[in-house]
């Protein structure tokens, strides 16, 4: 997504893009949307365990979701080149709130339907990681992107440790139920962020095209 299609200023400096409204968007985006790949690796074949009593099954769910994982990076961000990063955004978590909320009925549907939302919930989980360098890039600039990229990349660690901790306060009170239903709340936070980042991206195109427009439109220096 080119600068021009976005309308945001092509080079931020790393500093300045912490003062950055749609930054700390994206940081909250990142830091929700990372809840669902957690809970992947740490809780879904432990959810599993509660109803399929195959461990040879879980363990090859396990192993077939780095397949999904490595595989939606690609897609992802291959999607991403042709709607763009913020409508993939809004797609991604859209997508996982489905699944999230969705996620306790397959201990209705069986091992199968288990299968399926695992692998569907990692593949979708998998944008994170293609499309969080690629709003550092295009939103902010690829100058000093290592260090945009990595400021952005905090939102993870963050989001891990305050929803590791909601989890271990609420265990003891919730089910399987209502622990899966947090991370649901946290992708559909995630969409609702990502709404809020389309007015904040078309607020700023708007004013950059303002600017623009008033530029090409001044009287120009009379030339010999």
């Amino acid at each position: 997504v080119s600068t021009q299609s976005t309308g945001v200023q092509p080079e931020i400096p790393p500093l300045k893009m912490l003062s950055c409204l749609h930054f700390w968007v994206f940081f909250i985006i990142f830091g929700l949307g990372r809840s669902d790949f957690i809970f992947m690796n740490s809780l879904s074949k432990v959810f599993g365990e509660s109803f399929i009593d195959n461990d040879h099954f879980l363990a090859t769910t396990g192993a077939i979701t780095g397949i999904m994982n490595g595989g939606g990076r690609l897609i992802w961000g291959s999607l991403s080149d042709v709607i763009g990063i913020q409508p993939a955004l809004m797609l991604q978590s859209s997508l996982l709130t489905f699944l999230m909320f969705t996620f306790h009925s397959t201990t209705g549907g069986g091992s199968v339907m288990y299968f399926i939302w695992v692998c569907s919930i990692t593949f979708v989980s998998s944008a994170n990681f293609s499309l969080l360098p690629a709003a550092a890039s295009t939103y902010f600039g690829p100058k000093n992107g290592k260090l945009k990229i990595g400021l952005l990349y905090v939102s993870q660690g963050v989001g891990a440790l305050l929803q590791g901790l909601l989890v271990m306060g609420w265990h003891v009170l919730l089910d399987w139920k209502g622990i899966i239903n947090i991370f649901g709340v946290c992708s559909l936070l995630a969409f609702a962020f990502s709404s809020i980042l389309y007015l904040i991206l078309k607020s700023i195109k708007e004013k950059r095209s303002s600017v623009l427009a008033k530029f090409e439109t001044a009287p120009q220096p009379f030339e010999d």
